[in-house]
């Protein structure tokens, strides 16, 4: 037990006054925030090795499930979550300060996930990939 455990909980861990989930949390942290969204989604798509990958790996996939008649749309923004961190991060890297996610929150990048797995569906059923 620390010194301060009585006034300020405990010190370290997930039980400490800034919680990441539940309790006090970080303040501003919950909320996805649409502009850091939409920005994240024109990053992606002009990044030209993020783009190649989603053309090669992404979008086929979807085509793919969608053809087969197994495409949930529930399920869909899980898919296209892990091109937003990866694309959170590298933009981080080269736009912010730190490592890591920098200001996209993981509501922010679930709000851009739903967003591209929307937009990739009206694509694909359009024809715009074919």
């Amino acid at each position: 037990m620390g010194v301060l455990d009585g006034v300020m909980g405990k010190s370290r861990g997930s039980r400490g006054p800034y919680r990441r989930r539940g309790g006090l949390g970080w303040p501003g942290k919950s909320e996805a925030d649409q502009t850091a969204a939409d920005e994240l989604i024109l990053f992606m798509d002009n990044d030209e090795p993020l783009y190649r990958r989603k053309m090669s790996a992404f979008v086929p996939s979807v085509k793919k499930k969608i053809k087969s008649g197994k495409y949930d749309a529930a399920k869909a923004p899980k898919l296209w979550i892990y091109l937003l961190d990866e694309a959170a991060k590298k933009y981080t890297k080269e736009y912010g300060s730190g490592q890591g996610y920098g200001s996209f929150t993981k509501s922010t990048r679930e709000l851009a996930a739903k967003e591209v797995a929307k937009r990739e569906y009206q694509a694909i059923k359009n024809g715009e990939y074919d």
